[in-house]
């Protein structure tokens, strides 16, 4: 059966259409209580409110506030995410989740923040956008405070709670740099992946590099098959050092290139130049022991 293609100017035109009954219908919906959660990778390790403990708080609060008379009618919009995003160095409405909130929102909607903090971490980027929501005829919650913008008496509190959570940022960030400037001076390396040698431990903020013995012994056993095999490629010395770490883990000892990823030719080469670095550096900070 043929396929009748539509014109593209016609296909144009069908869409148009399609937007303005969505908008129509849009406009005709009853007024909605939208949530809003928001958490970075540092507010769910330290402050321990993350997102599942959010939502617990938005789905409580909401719940409450539809069983009021002035929200009766209000339907549920749903809830936005924004996960692992600064509040401090990203605006509300340069968000992801923020930006498609605020496009959806009518007069009469309810935004519910779970805590000031969730919203944003600069008062200069928040309060501007609450302000312009009030005029709109938006009203924005905070559970976890009992506070709303439009509530008489309230604003004072948000712009003071808000001020706080925005000191409390700066705060953190400067004991994050503190933390990282020492872990640099202690360990040669503030965070990331631990460098050929060594591996992490300890807790977050206190964590240091340690040696990583496993990791040394399969090095110098490698840097051993390249000096006995000096006419050996590459792919034959990735199969003798996986046949050898094969026997002493007990793994299958045939196993293809394709499968052993971590053992192929180009990272046992990267591997043998690391570990004769730091065999190298090594033999170098000896000697200078010896001299001191």
């Amino acid at each position: 059966m043929a396929i009748t293609k539509i014109p593209p100017e016609e296909w144009a035109r069908i869409q148009k259409l399609v937007a303005r009954s969505r908008q129509r219908q849009e406009d005709a919906r009853p007024p909605a209580i939208y949530a809003y959660r928001r958490c970075s990778h540092a507010d769910s390790a330290f402050s321990r409110y993350g997102l599942d403990d959010q939502r617990d708080d938005l789905e409580r609060f909401i719940a409450k506030l539809q069983d009021e008379e002035q929200f009766a009618g209000h339907i549920n919009g749903g809830i936005f995410t924004d996960e692992a995003t600064s509040g401090a160095k990203i605006p509300f409405c340069a968000r992801r989740q923020g930006q498609l909130l605020n496009a959806r929102l009518r007069p009469g909607d309810v935004v519910v923040f779970p805590k000031i903090d969730r919203a944003s971490r600069k008062v200069a980027d928040f309060a501007p956008l609450l302000e312009q929501w009030a005029i709109r005829g938006i009203t924005a919650m905070f559970a976890q405070e009992n506070v709303a913008y439009t509530r008489d008496g309230d604003n004072l509190i948000i712009n003071v709670l808000a001020s706080v959570a925005e000191r409390t940022s700066y705060e953190a960030s400067v004991a994050a740099k503190r933390v990282a400037k020492r872990q640099r001076a202690i360990n040669g390396q503030s965070g990331g992946t631990a460098r050929y040698g060594f591996k992490w431990t300890g807790p977050r903020g206190k964590r240091r590099l340690i040696p990583d013995r496993e990791q040394r012994q399969i090095g110098q056993q490698l840097v051993r098959i390249v000096v006995k095999h000096q006419n050996w490629t590459w792919d034959q010395v990735s199969d003798e050092l996986y046949k050898k770490i094969a026997a002493s883990r007990g793994l299958p000892p045939n196993k293809s290139r394709a499968y052993r990823k971590e053992w192929t030719k180009g990272a046992c080469f990267t591997r043998y130049r690391k570990e004769l670095a730091l065999q190298e550096e090594e033999r170098v900070q000896r000697e200078k022991r010896k001299k001191a």
